[in-house]
């Protein structure tokens, strides 16, 4: 199946986890790193069930610090 994360198209086996579409997007750390499917924050105790779905639009959001 297709998924969009941060606006690039990403092929998922069916049945793929979002943990599964951050490993694919490259993702190795994960801290700091907070993540909104279809536009609503899924916490990260449950990437590893959370199943998406064709089209779902994955944003990976990574926090910064500034001064």
């Amino acid at each position: 199946m297709e998924v969009i994360i941060n606006q690039q198209c990403y092929q998922l086996p069916d049945a793929g986890t979002l943990a599964d579409a951050l490993t694919v997007f490259g993702l190795k750390q994960t801290a700091g790193i907070a993540v909104a499917v279809n536009s609503n924050i899924v916490p990260k105790n449950e990437w590893a069930t959370f199943l998406l779905r064709p089209s779902d639009a994955v944003f990976v959001i990574r926090a910064t610090q500034g001064g």
